[in-house]
């Protein structure tokens, strides 16, 4: 099964995280701060998503209220939260790493991911519209 994910890495995500992120070879990442049409816009976040959308890409961010109340799951190709207690981008991209390793980021398409410091929640629907959580301790 191809577990590739394509991300867009919201501009809030600091550049040593992006650049973290971007350094898996399982993935296909875009940080907002090197497209240059939307570098510096400060984009308001249904414009964040549709460019996502455009790119069909996992929009990856810091701001907890980009989450399944604002965009409903499955209508769109994923949101990934980072949602640590501990804020260092060092912590964040460890957190990340466990989750490429975890054996379970396909569950990332069309849900909300949250990536805590103990554990990586990926939030889905089934098949009657029902939110569902898969819980991952790391």
């Amino acid at each position: 099964m191809k577990t590739n994910l394509r991300l867009l890495l919201d501009e809030c995500l600091q550049g040593e995280l992006a650049e973290e992120i971007k350094t898996w070879k399982k993935i296909k990442a875009e940080w907002v701060c090197d497209i240059p049409s939307l570098r510096g816009r400060s984009l308001p976040d249904e414009e964040l998503m549709r460019h996502a959308q455009s790119r069909k890409s996992i929009l990856v961010t810091v701001e907890g209220r980009l989450n399944e109340k604002r965009f409903e799951i499955c209508t769109h190709h994923g949101i990934l939260v980072f949602k640590a207690t501990k804020r260092h981008e060092s912590v964040k991209a460890q957190i990340f790493k466990k989750l490429m390793l975890c054996g379970e980021r396909k569950l990332c398409n069309h849900g909300v991911t949250y990536l805590r410091t103990g554990e990586i929640i990926f939030r889905r629907k089934n098949a009657d519209g029902k939110l569902y959580d898969t819980r991952v301790e790391i």
